[in-house]
């Protein structure tokens, strides 16, 4: 694939922390790199995880501590900065990702490099309701040369919310290693696994009231950290749960804790399309989330998991029952999952991508 350009290409984000959107950056960039073109990645905030993830990868990386918030006066030099090292560059592309980096880089850059084609990166609907940011979220949207969703449902959420030229918008789903799942463990009890940061939209504390409800010996990991850990621990032993649901806040340990499930449970109240139901389902786990953002697209329900009805938390637990009690059924499911899987791989989404950059006006 040629693309007639000086193929660099520019990811900014908001920090350095490890997340779902941070980590399919990273890979996106490497894989990019890898394919003979010149991409790296801006920070907004201070250093951090991906700092050294990204230098592990050969990715460029950089921080620029802007933090408006607190030191405005800072931030303001460090923008008018970021924007003259736009312009030196000479990027052909500027990817933003999630509303902060997409309000402030994409401003600076149509001032210092109005020649970059400007991308907005959404990956979920927008949680903030204000009349004024609407209206200046909408003014840069519009003014961006491509819109790139990672979920089918936020091209109609795009339209009806932020009145978004439809011919701006293109969809590209997030990608997904093949996992080995021939090392998978048997488990004596059934285990399930959740991946999630410690959110209150993640719905952590509402599955911990499902899961007091259920009888038998099961094991729940829960995969993440964030600012509700500790309300969540004390949930945990006020619920009696101790037993039966750990907390595993290492990073590098989410993939064992992937290998020894039997299956998953996604219980956020809104998502895009979800990076760890995308891992959960190439490892051949069956999945039971609420039919919530982008989760259609990836579970089918009856088939490769279920979707459960926003937010029904009876049938959350007669789902998690169903799974926990049919061992044949979890097996099914694993088969169809990861077949499901196959849609999403890295160098379908790189493609994608591509594909999107080579545009023409």
């Amino acid at each position: 694939m040629e693309i007639k350009s000086n193929g660099k290409f520019l990811f900014v984000i908001g920090n350095s922390e490890i997340g779902g959107t941070e980590l399919q950056i990273l890979r996106t960039a490497n894989l990019i790199n890898a394919r003979g073109y010149e991409s790296q990645i801006w920070i907004l905030g201070k250093e951090g995880p991906l700092n050294d993830l990204a230098v592990s990868l050969n990715v460029p990386i950089e921080n620029f501590n802007i933090n408006v918030k607190e030191t405005k006066l800072l931030s303001i030099f460090q923008l008018f900065k970021l924007g003259i090292r736009l312009r030196k560059n000479g990027f052909e592309i500027v990817h933003a990702f999630l509303p902060d980096a997409i309000i402030l880089i994409l401003t600076v850059a149509r001032i210092f490099s109005p020649s970059t084609k400007r991308i907005a990166g959404i990956r979920g609907s927008w949680r903030k309701s204000n009349y004024l940011l609407d209206f200046f979220f909408r003014l840069i949207l519009n003014n961006s040369w491509r819109i790139i969703c990672n979920a089918e449902y936020l091209d109609e959420y795009l339209k009806n919310r932020f009145r978004v030229d439809s011919r701006k918008i293109r969809v590209v789903h997030n990608g997904v290693a093949k996992s080995n799942i021939q090392n998978k463990t048997r488990n004596e009890i059934p285990t399930a696994i959740v991946i999630a940061n410690f959110h209150s939209y993640k719905g952590h504390l509402m599955l911990l009231q499902v899961l007091s409800r259920i009888d038998g010996d099961y094991r729940i990991i829960l995969c993440g950290s964030g600012a509700l850990k500790e309300e969540i621990s004390r949930r945990i032993l006020k619920l009696n749960l101790s037993n039966k649901v750990a907390i595993n806040s290492s990073i590098n340990n989410v993939q064992e804790s992937i290998r020894i499930a039997d299956f998953a449970i996604h219980p956020s109240k809104t998502e895009g399309l979800s990076n760890a139901i995308l891992e959960e389902i190439s490892a051949g786990l069956p999945v039971v989330a609420f039919n919530v953002g982008g989760n259609n697209e990836l579970i089918t329900s009856g088939l490769n998991g279920f979707l459960i009805e926003p937010f029904n938390l009876f049938e959350l637990q007669t789902r998690i029952e169903e799974l926990m009690n049919d061992k044949e059924l979890r097996k099914k499911m694993s088969f169809a999952a990861v077949h499901k899987s196959k849609n999403f791989s890295w160098a379908v989404h790189i493609d994608q991508l591509l594909n999107v950059y080579k545009d023409q006006d």
